[in-house]
């Protein structure tokens, strides 16, 4: 099943934003970073979580993560340390 357009932009601004800030993001970031509303950011953050293509924990606001994808940070590969990724399915 494909995912939405909408939905896709709001995926890929999850995992553009890992990416470049090395932290998840919050609803807000990704409001500002798609140019939606937050309820709109919500509501496609609910459809990805059941799609199973994120995880998000309950009332922690920067806990949401794409599934199966490995993102590492080049100042850690750079400096020898551990790598850091989003948690694999």
């Amino acid at each position: 099943m494909a995912i939405p357009d909408e939905r896709e932009v709001v995926f890929k601004a999850i995992v553009n934003y890992w990416m470049e800030m090395a932290i998840p993001p919050t609803l807000k970031d990704l409001a500002k970073k798609t140019n939606k509303s937050v309820t709109t950011v919500a509501f496609h953050v609910r459809n990805l979580e059941k799609a199973g293509r994120i995880l998000t924990t309950p009332s922690i606001s920067r806990s949401i993560r794409p599934i199966g994808l490995e993102i590492t940070f080049q100042e850690e590969e750079e400096s020898g340390e551990a790598e850091q990724s989003a948690p694999a399915a």
